[in-house]
Formats: structure tokens, C-alpha cells, sequence
């Protein structure tokens, strides 16, 4: 068969996070229209589903239903389980009937890691009544087999994320180093994007602050998802002027002078399948140091992969110094970087989805 028509549940267009607007682009890019169904209560993945059929899509793509079924509320989340396994026996009963389900399996979990057993156990049912999941790369397909619990006979895919070069490249950056008061020599290490709890960023900063190694900068620049951390996070940068933050949604006319102003991106993160931030980093050329956790040491094993124990002081030291001595170099690791992100495009990544919806179909 071929594709001609896909769901995509439940949708984020208007949020800060590009990915969706690029993916439905690649997708009609190639002649596969987009149906975005309304999310409707108390069954959002029900009725969608449901919308979806009307619209006589060929499959319906999930992504990030951990909103579906977590609230920071413990009385919601449970709410939201209760009415997720109703909708999930409905879905079940009439599965025969149903479009295939696939699932953008972003992350296991939640960055915070609220409410982790209630939300494995849902993570865990529907995964019972879909028909695929598309992970993000090779690394995760045992990551989330494991975690899941899912047979061997589950058909898992692996299809990378696509870039986000285009929505910048007629934005002229600018130079903020000056704003940062900081030298061409300075090394900027920059933590970009959301602010969350389970990121690492506290523990980053705490290990930082013990740091003796001169010329370094570290720029917090994103939104925060509270005025607890915020505050934490201002308290800290006034006792440690090497820390500049800028809590705030940061616009796309901005996001690339951050980039081009700093040498390295830093994810701290502690739990993590998929990095936004990495992808959008290298579209900028800009390499990256990442904390030595599993997914992040074996998804960016790369020449422009800087890894350590980026909560440890002395291991932190370490990275530092060898990105210092890179410095001398940085060029040649932009352009590489860049060159690696570039094969990356929306059309490829549609392409691959088309192709396994057209296996799920057989």
C-alpha cells in the first residue's frame, strides 16, 4: 500500500519545541497529508483514534502521552490511569477494526521522574494495544524493550530525528559574548532549553561551582517549569559570577546567537532516551559535552562528544580542560558537526515512517 494520510496525537504546534511543525512538513513534503485530531476528554487517545478513522487515515502517530496519563497532582495522575485503561479495553475490543497505532517513544519517563511507578504501569498497558514503536535511535530499541516489558514479536523501529537548520537559516546571529562579559578565549559552555526537575542542571551547577579552571562561563538560558527553581537558580548565578541565566522562553530570532556565541552545549540531564537540544545543537555546529549516563554515552559517541561525570567536580575539571584544548580546533569540529547534522533531514525521517506504516499494514 501506500501512504497517503497520517494522525498525529496529541499535537504541540504552538509550543516552543519545533519538532512537530518539521515532522508534519517532511510528511507533506512527500505527499502524506496530516490529520490532527482535537484532543477531547475524558478519552483523548480514544476519540482520536476514532477522528482518525473518519478521516480515513492510514495509521495514527502518538506522541509524548505521558501528558495523557500524568499530572503533577498524585489525585490526577491517578484519575488519568483509571480513565486511560478504560479507553485502553476499548481500543483493545476493537482492535481489529482500528488504524495501526504507532508510538514516538521520545522518553521512558517524565525529565522529573513524578509519579515513574503509576506512569510505567500505563506506559506499560498501552503498549499491550499498539502496534509499533518508533524510538529515536539503535541504542533505545533494548532501552525500551526492557523497560516496557514488550515481547519479541513488538515491531520496533529506529528512525533518527530530523534537524531544525532550516527554521534558522535566515537569521543573522549576533555576538553576545560581550553581553556575558566574557572574551573570545572565554570557553561558554551553554544549557539550553526547558528547565526541569531530572535535567541535572543543580547537580551540574553544584560540581561547577568547586571548579578552578579560569575563562569558563556557563549560560542557563531556557523557561522554567517553576518559581522554585528559577529562584534556586538566580540565587546561584549571584554567587558565582562565571554563571549567567536567562530563565526565559527563549525566541526562535534568538536561539541562534546563543549558539554561535558559545563553544560547547552541555546536557547535564540524568534520564534520557532523545535530546532535542543535542540535534538542535548540532544543526548550529555547535559539539556537545554530555553527562556520562548510558543512552547519552552510547547515542552521541561521536568526534564532536565531549562525556564525564558531569556532577563530579574533578571529572567536571577534566572535561573542561579537554574542551579548552579544543578550542584551538573549533572550527574544524563546527564544521564537521555541522556536516553530520545535515544528513539528518525531515524527508528522510518521513520517508522511514511511511515505510513502516506500510509494514505494520502487511
Amino acid at each position: 500500500m501506500q501512504v497517503k494520510k497520517v494522525a498525529i496525537f496529541p499535537t504541540a504546534l504552538s509550543s516552543a519545541n519545533s519538532y512537530q511543525n518539521l515532522f508534519i512538513k517532511g510528511l507533506n513534503d512527500i505527499g502524506i497529508e496530516v490529520f490532527l485530531p482535537s484532543y477531547e476528554y475524558p478519552f483523548p487517545i480514544l476519540n482520536a483514534v476514532k477522528q482518525s478513522e473518519k478521516n480515513d487515515c492510514d495509521a495514527i502517530i502518538l506522541e509524548w502521552i505521558h501528558t495523557v496519563y500524568t499530572s503533577r497532582s498524585l489525585l490526577y495522575t491517578i484519575v488519568k490511569a483509571f480513565m486511560g485503561e478504560l479507553e485502553r479495553f476499548v481500543i483493545h475490543r476493537n482492535k481489529k477494526n482500528t488504524i495501526p497505532i504507532i508510538w514516538n517513544l521520545h522518553n521512558l519517563h517524565r525529565h522529573d521522574r513524578l509519579h515513574i511507578g503509576i506512569e510505567k504501569w500505563n506506559f506499560k498497558r498501552i503498549s499491550k494495544i499498539i502496534d509499533g514503536i518508533r524510538v529515536f535511535n539503535e541504542y533505545s530499541i533494548q532501552e525500551a524493550r526492557s523497560y516496557l516489558s514488550l515481547p519479541k514479536d513488538k515491531k520496533i523501529q529506529a528512525i533518527p530525528q530530523g534537524n531544525y537548520i532550516s527554521i534558522y537559516n535566515d537569521i543573522q546571529p549576533k555576538n553576545l559574548r560581550s553581553k556575558w562579559n566574557a572574551s573570545q578565549d572565554d570557553l561558554i559552555l551553554l544549557v539550553f532549553g526547558g528547565i526541569r526537575e531530572g535535567k541535572g542542571i543543580l547537580k551540574f551547577l553544584s560540581a561547577f561551582e568547586k571548579v578552578t579552571y579560569p575563562g569558563i562561563k556557563i549560560i542557563i538560558a531556557g523557561g522554567s517549569e517553576s518559581d522554585r527553581m528559577t529562584k534556586t537558580l538566580h540565587d546561584i548565578s549571584k554567587r558565582d559570577d562565571r554563571i549567567i541565566t536567562e530563565i526565559r522562553y527563549i525566541e526562535d530570532s534568538e536561539v541562534p546567537s546563543y549558539f554561535y556565541s558559545s563553544d560547547y552545549t552541555v546536557l547535564p540531564y540524568e534520564y534520557i532516551l532523545n535530546s532535542g537540544t543535542a540535534t538542535l545543537s548540532f544543526g548550529f555546529g555547535v559539539p556537545i559535552i554530555v553527562n556520562s549516563i548510558p543512552t547519552l554515552v552510547n547515542v552521541y559517541d561521536s568526534p564532536f562528544t565531549l562525556q564525564g561525570n558531569l556532577h563530579e567536580t574533578d571529572q567536571l575539571e577534566e572535561v573542561i580542560h579537554n574542551a579548552s584544548i579544543n578550542k584551538k580546533d573549533m572550527l574544524k569540529m563546527r564544521k564537521d558537526t555541522l556536516e553530520f547534522a545535515e544528513q539528518y533531514t525531515w524527508e528522510r525521517v518521513a520517508k522511514d515512517i511511511g515505510n513502516f506504516i506500510e509494514h505494520l499494514h502487511q
